[in-house]
């Protein structure tokens, strides 16, 4: 919209329409949320709107700062400079480096279906579901850019490819450069494996 289209949605009659207006026209202009009041319907599908951006934006810029603490464990550090905008372009020539792995995973996969809630937490929910679950896997000289195995269509259970935690925890161990038949020794000596079963996905290591 040009700045004549601005002073005209400015200068309608009704003093909500030209609130609702200037909000709007604020918005188009600089990209950010600002407080305004509005009545409209439209008005506030489009507030809902711009709040939710407000919260997407914040919550990934705590995710960098929380990246920012995690590079920094392993003696990376990224200038204060550095924002939520460019962040990304920045961690991933990180990530391609053959000596970072980065790895996302739960404990468990969730159930493909919500429940009610649980007693005394009347929220809807997923629980731990052992079935199925994924995992990204970048960085560490691993073959990135594509899909290892899948589930059917509701993510209930694997049907092509299915891999077990130890296949991934083989994986990590095969990039750290750790052998695979080491033995760590509890407090009476016992000598305990480190895995007792798993490869190194070959997809990502090949």
């Amino acid at each position: 919209m040009q700045s004549t289209k601005y002073a005209a949605l400015s200068a309608m009659r009704n003093k909500t329409d030209r609130t609702d207006a200037r909000g709007i026209a604020h918005v188009l202009r600089t990209g950010w949320f600002s407080p305004v009041h509005m009545k409209s319907r439209e008005a506030h599908g489009v507030r809902a709107l711009l709040s939710t951006r407000k919260a997407l934006l914040k919550k990934t810029m705590d995710l960098a700062n929380e990246v920012r603490g995690l590079l920094k464990i392993f003696g990376i550090s990224l200038p204060m400079t550095v924002k939520h905008g460019s962040f990304d372009g920045v961690v991933r020539s990180l990530i391609l480096m053959d000596d970072v792995l980065v790895v996302i995973m739960g404990e468990f996969g969730r159930t493909p279906k919500l429940n009610s809630g649980q007693p005394g937490i009347p929220i809807p929910g997923r629980d731990h579901w052992g079935n199925s679950m994924s995992v990204v896997m970048a960085g560490g000289g691993l073959n990135c850019g594509q899909i290892v195995g899948a589930t059917n269509a509701k993510g209930e259970h694997p049907v092509e490819r299915a891999l077990a935690p130890s296949d991934v925890l083989a994986t990590i161990y095969h990039v750290l450069g750790i052998d695979l038949n080491t033995m760590l020794h509890d407090y009476s000596g016992r000598p305990i494996p480190i895995l007792d079963s798993g490869k190194p996905i070959r997809e990502l290591v090949s």
